[in-house]
């Protein structure tokens, strides 16, 4: 593993599908310390909850056979909207309170998606990217995992 180190004002993003917390680190790279400068919220109900009809058929154009129609997941969509905002809101953030760098730590589908969307100068600060879904833990235990991973070699 390489090492990554979170320099003083740096950003951190921490996410999933529903949950965006924006840390700012206001200490050194060896002793983190976060402090929560911002944070995006959504509920999404489960793909049962959101459709109302069963998938619809469609007609083979050659003979009377009939195929399902694919369903959209609608919980993965709402994700997917929310998370663009959330690219959207760390542009805003990032161009009007400055920064040294930008660290995401986001689950893996997510941080897909948030990398597909990041603008110009989320891109320029960008450090590091890591496939970790941290967002339910204390932020004390994401100190020490972007301390740990500061010491590695």
């Amino acid at each position: 593993m390489t090492r990554i180190s979170t320099p003083a004002e740096a950003w951190v993003l921490v996410c999933d599908g529903s949950k965006a917390i924006f840390y700012r680190n206001v200490s050194s790279i060896r002793h983190v310390r976060l402090i929560a400068r911002h944070m995006l919220e959504e509920h999404h109900p489960p793909t049962r909850d959101l459709g109302s009809d069963r998938p619809g058929r469609s007609y083979d154009s050659h003979d009377s056979s009939r195929s399902a129609v694919a369903s959209p997941d609608w919980h993965q969509e709402a994700e997917t909207k929310f998370l663009k905002a959330v690219a959207t809101k760390l542009e805003e953030i990032v161009n009007t309170e400055g920064g040294s760098a930008l660290l995401i730590l986001a689950a893996p589908r997510a941080l897909g998606v948030l990398r597909d969307n990041l603008g110009p100068t989320s891109r320029q600060l960008l450090k590091a990217e890591l496939a970790r879904d941290l967002v339910k833990m204390p932020k004390h235990k994401v100190e020490a995992y972007l301390e740990k991973i500061a010491e590695l070699a």
